[in-house]
């Protein structure tokens, strides 16, 4: 690919190269208006500000712009060609090695809004480039016969610190200005940017424009007044505005002591050149470097503005001398404060939760009386009644005394943390109660498998040893009939085991489907109670009832709400001793029926009360199963119950205290 320019970019080379000779023989005629010597050494050549300006911004292939200026401006002066030729070699190379100089700095800006620019535009370009013009330039006259050998010293200095104004006034006016023509839009800023030029310029021309005898009798317009509107540019508008003040002050200087104004106007021209040098770079370089601390504070304020309100923090400092608390609006607004509403401690604590304002004041007296910083973790409660956690870091000021002056600190709302962190919490909680459940299930399921095993394997054998007996010879008709009746027994046993397995996994899987009639709940009482009769008989249980008129029936299948009383009292049956009481009772409580089976058995432990119902949960197995069965009695009531719109609980003092089983059921009137 052909990397040459192209035509278009030939011409804006060429247009650049010849603004800048335009714009160099310009300054360099209106600096030569005011030369020292031989109308070469001037009191301050802007031209040396332009081509630094130029190359530093533009880079150095503009070095051929300033020769062809440097030349033709020395030309039109009178140097001989020769002359001319060396002295813009000079300039050119001045020019060339300051930019170089600037460019080579590590982080040069040429906005110049840190100190070290301006030190580095000081030091580097305005002291030791300029001395590159100065000795090719004065050396080129004296060998010319253009000065006298005897005033090399002093066309040398004239000439050098020329240069060095016009590096330390026209440079920065033009790299911060180049670096952006962005202005202040606000009013307020334009107003005052515009009354502080007007005082500027007043003050200079009547400093500049007054005799010197005049300066002399009035003290006031000394040129020091001058530094008041030049340090109020410095402090308002950054390096940028101390670069136009200060130019502004430098053009009316040079003139008014060029005319013959102004209190630096001495007797030998050299003395007034040397007064005006000193007071420009003095002023020059003070201007600038409160204006580029200043820049570099606002950019640093910037950076904590940006930095605190990315970290959503709010910023709060207290002068424990004048008990004063200033907090920003962002701190207010975690405590839930207006931002217009003044703060103190006082206010503070009466934002935080009661609970935490003593460990608060604690925190803040300790931090006190030792110097160290300061860190505390308190709720805050909002006037809406919300709870707020905010977390404050703060640091303690202390003078050489170990008096401690200042607090500083910063809140940070951490509301969100704490709720995550509390629902991290729960979810753990949850999570091993959740673990736990699935291995005690696993567990019981596994003890339930076991137990099936049992039930079943028990009665076939049984069964098993009985139909042996009976196939040998010689058997009586008494064992006969007793075999028949034993494998009679096991047979409804395991009967009624696989009815329990089959209801609990129609139950689980939805398919239990009901009878929908009106039931009288005495009628199935007393069925259940005659069911029940012969077991409770074995046992020499009394068996007691209490019904009481309901005035309506129960919505629901008969034979399913037959089997949840039967469960019911074969349950109590199973587990009251030999010669203990079961006490049945229907009554109706609101709009509901209430059965109620009441037993002076064995009881039900705290630990596995809220576990009766579930599914393969065993009290028996803990302690040897005394008892047949699989335990799934309990679990059919609660679903069977839950079916028909009821629902079912159990009571027990403790172990060894009897249970208490109700069933709720609504009533259909």
């Amino acid at each position: 690919m052909d990397q040459r320019p192209s035509y278009r970019g030939k011409l804006i080379y060429a247009a650049q190269l010849l603004a800048l000779s335009a714009a160099y023989v310009a300054l360099g005629r209106l600096g030569l208006v005011m030369a020292s010597f031989n109308r070469f050494a001037a009191l301050v050549w802007p031209s040396t500000g332009l081509a630094l300006a130029a190359l530093t911004l533009g880079g150095y292939r503009l070095w051929p712009g300033i020769a062809v200026g440097a030349f033709a401006t020395n030309l039109w002066s009178g140097a001989p060609p020769l002359v001319a030729f060396a002295v813009a070699v000079g300039n050119t190379s001045e020019a060339v090695v300051g930019a170089f100089a600037l460019r080579r700095f590590p982080g040069f800006d040429a906005s110049l809004a840190r100190f070290r620019d301006i030190v580095a535009l000081a030091v580097l370009a305005g002291m030791a480039s300029t001395v590159i013009s100065a000795t090719i330039g004065v050396a080129s006259l004296v060998l010319s016969g253009r000065v006298s050998p005897a005033d090399f010293g002093r066309a040398w200095v004239v000439w050098w610190t020329g240069n060095l104004l016009g590096d330390l006034i026209v440079a920065p006016l033009l790299l911060t200005w180049a670096s952006t023509w962005r202005v202040a839009s606000r009013p307020a800023a334009l107003a005052e940017a515009a009354a502080l030029g007007a005082v500027l310029s007043v003050s200079a021309a009547l400093v500049f424009i007054q005799r010197p005898e005049a300066v002399v009798e009035k003290p006031i317009l000394l040129p020091y007044v001058l530094f008041l509107p030049l340090i109020w540019a410095a402090l308002r508008f950054g390096v940028r505005g101390a670069a136009t003040g200060m130019f502004v002050v430098a053009f009316a200087a040079v003139l008014g002591t060029y005319t013959g104004h102004g209190i630096f106007v001495c007797a030998d021209w050299t003395d007034s050149l040397f007064a005006l040098h000193a007071f420009l770079v003095a002023a020059a370089l003070a201007t600038l470097l409160i204006g580029s601390l200043v820049c570099e504070l606002r950019e640093s304020e910037e950076r904590q503005r940006i930095a605190v309100e990315a970290a959503h923090l709010g910023v709060w400092f207290w002068n424990l001398k004048t008990d004063r608390l200033v907090w920003t609006p962002a701190c207010k607004s975690m405590h839930g404060i207006d931002p217009d509403e003044e703060v103190s401690y006082g206010r503070f604590l009466e934002t935080l939760h009661p609970d935490d304002r003593e460990e608060t004041q604690r925190a803040t007296r300790q931090a006190l009386e030792k110097c160290t910083d300061y860190w505390v973790e308190h709720r805050v409660l909002w006037p809406d009644g919300s709870l707020h956690w905010i977390s404050g870091t703060g640091r303690v000021l202390c003078d050489e005394a170990c008096e401690p002056y200042r607090m500083v600190g910063v809140s940070l709302d951490i509301t969100a943390h704490k709720r995550a962190d509390q629902e991290r919490a729960e979810l753990l909680l949850r999570e091993r109660a959740a673990r736990a459940e699935a291995q005690a299930a696993t567990h019981a399921k596994d003890e339930f498998l076991a137990v099936l095993s049992h039930e079943l394997r028990a009665p076939l054998q049984s069964m098993l040893g009985w139909t042996r007996m009976l196939r040998a010879p010689g058997v009586d008709m008494h064992k006969v009939q007793k075999g028949l009746e034993t494998i009679e027994r096991n047979v409804k046993l395991q009967g009624q085991l696989i009815e329990d397995l089959l209801d609990v996994s129609r139950i689980v899987a939805g398919k239990l489907q009901l009878a929908q009639e009106r039931v009288d709940l005495a009628d199935i009482i007393a069925s259940a109670i005659e069911s029940a009769k012969v077991a409770a008989q074995v046992k020499s249980i009394e068996v007691n009832a209490t019904i009481a008129p309901l005035g309506g029936d129960v919505l629901g299948d008969p034979g399913r709400l037959l089997q949840v009383v039967s469960n019911l009292l074969l349950n109590a049956v199973k587990f009251t001793p030999d010669g203990g009481h079961i006490r049945v009772r229907l009554d109706r409580e609101a709009s509901q029926a209430r059965i109620m089976v009441q037993d002076t058995g064995r009881g039900i432990s705290p630990e596995l009360l809220p576990y009766i119902f579930d599914r393969f949960r065993q009290a028996e197995s803990r302690i040897g199963r005394p008892h047949d069965g699989l335990g799934l009695g309990l679990t059919i009531v609660r679903h069977l119950v839950e079916l028909h719109g009821g629902t079912v609980k159990a009571e027990s003092p403790g172990e060894g205290q009897g249970a208490t089983l109700t069933v709720r059921l609504p009533l259909a009137f």
